[in-house]
């Protein structure tokens, strides 16, 4: 697969623009949805790659805040009014039929995606936040004052706010705080778990071999495939893209 088949594009929803990533294929779409801090650079691996068929588009849009989907500073970034900014996105892209392929905080806005597409064919969350352990980052920022957090803390700690291929791609301090809140908020009830759970798709769970011990693994049931991810800690898809990628793509291939 050639770089050249990738491309950058961006649109404008209600709020502002959205910036994404695309390799265009058919009209069935595996749509990635990245982590805290991070930005459509998480999935690369999978654009480059030729595990997904190339009849699949494939899309991977900036959540707002981050990359280039930029807020100004009155925007809630509440993950729900997140969501809805990527299905308008994929509206405009008139994008019906999809695959979800959600990383961390991004699995609060894929749950939201998975109830609103007109065609939702699957789902695969690479360790997203479900219960509230799964938020331990996201609660240690939530715990501070927004100033405090954006004018002392992010400077010396940014780091740890982004996958290895985002390199200052991320997303804005305030950002960082309202989504890391959010996210806390949502996951309080453990109700992404069971909305999960409730989700009528073929689903999977990916997680680092690293990350064996997290509590929510026990809280399954057997009602999802578990693919633990060898040599692999939270960012799956990049410590191990081979791996990912392939099953993913293995299982979307009966799909669409």
């Amino acid at each position: 697969m050639t770089v050249e088949r990738i491309y950058m594009g961006s649109e404008r929803v209600t709020a502002g623009p959205i910036g994404y990533m695309m390799r265009p294929g058919g009209a069935s779409h595996v749509v990635f949805l990245h982590g805290l801090g991070c930005a459509r650079e998480s999935f690369i691996e999978a654009f480059k790659s030729d595990w997904f068929d190339p009849t699949l588009s494939l899309l991977a849009p900036d959540l707002p805040g981050h990359g280039d989907s930029p807020r100004d500073s009155d925007y809630s970034y509440d993950l729900d009014i997140q969501a809805y900014e990527i299905l308008e996105l994929l509206d405009k892209l008139r994008i019906q039929r999809a695959v979800l392929v959600t990383h961390s905080i991004g699995n609060i806005c894929g749950l939201k995606l998975a109830r609103k597409i007109q065609e939702p064919i699957g789902y695969y969350c690479l360790e997203g936040n479900l219960i509230a352990s799964d938020c331990q980052l996201s609660t240690r920022i939530a715990k501070y004052d927004e100033t405090t957090f954006v004018t002392k803390f992010h400077p010396i700690a940014h780091q740890q706010f982004q996958c290895p291929n985002c390199a200052e791609r991320g997303a804005d301090p305030i950002a960082l705080y309202r989504s890391a809140a959010s996210l806390v908020r949502h996951c309080a009830n453990d109700l992404p778990l069971q909305q999960f759970l409730d989700l009528e798709l073929t689903k999977a769970y990916f997680y680092g071999s690293r990350n064996a011990t997290m509590p929510v693994l026990s809280r399954f049931f057997d009602k999802v495939d578990l693919v633990e991810v060898p040599n692999a800690g939270h960012f799956v898809m990049n410590d191990a893209p081979e791996f990912v990628w392939k099953e993913i793509a293995r299982r979307v291939a009966s799909q669409a």
